[in-house]
């Protein structure tokens, strides 16, 4: 497993999320508005080091994803009462509306959407971070 550290936080890479050929391969198959990049060039793209640069979005989007100080995406599993996992991704900017549509299909459940950022219930974070990564971000 290849770990980059920078500072005291830990950045996140493609070949960090399990399975995440797998993952991949499921997203290829739904009916998804906006092209996802081959697999293997998301790999092509990391340093010796692990970590990789935004490869930038292959055509243009109407939503933006900010990463966070740290070089990740801003995608979190968040407990609520206890019992359930909500997945939640920060920092979208642009159109809300077509992020959430293509967040449910990617998750399968019906997403809620904040001031700039959408959620859903259970943990789907591996599957979202494979599909952001995939968009270019």
């Amino acid at each position: 497993m290849s770990i980059l550290c920078r500072g005291t936080k830990l950045i996140i890479t493609p070949r960090m999320v399990p399975n995440a050929r797998l993952r991949y391969e499921e997203l290829k198959h739904l009916p998804l508005v906006h092209p996802i990049r081959p697999l293997d060039e998301l790999f092509q793209s990391q340093l010796p080091s692990g970590y990789s640069h935004p490869l930038g979005p292959s055509m243009d989007l109407p939503f933006t994803i900010e990463r966070t100080k740290s070089g990740n995406l801003p995608v979190y599993r968040r407990l609520v009462l206890r019992s359930q996992i909500r997945t939640r991704v920060q920092r979208i900017q642009g159109d809300l509306e077509c992020f959430a549509e293509q967040f449910e299909l990617v998750t399968g459940k019906q997403a809620k959407t904040h001031l700039s950022a959408v959620e859903a219930p259970g943990d789907h974070r591996d599957r979202v971070l494979i599909w952001l990564w995939a968009l270019g971000f």
